[in-house]
């Protein structure tokens, strides 16, 4: 059934089309101005403790894991 339908609409799968939108959002936040707090936040490292337990998983975990495994 999963393919009649992906057959009937031609549309890709959904996670390839949130990995195409992950990398689209990265090139947009790599050329932004580094004033801007997306960048910085990107880029930079932000002070203090962290939290006990197991780290969260951020987005730029996430695209950094979907570049590795595309290479």
């Amino acid at each position: 059934m999963n393919q009649e339908t992906y057959n009937k609409f031609q549309s890709r799968d959904i996670v390839t089309v949130i990995k195409v939108r992950r990398f689209e959002r990265l090139g947009h936040v790599v050329r932004m101005d580094s004033v801007r707090t997306v960048q910085r936040l990107l880029v930079g490292k932000l002070g203090g403790r962290r939290k006990r337990g197991r780290p969260r998983i951020r987005w730029k975990d996430d695209v950094e894991w979907d570049l590795n495994k595309n290479v």
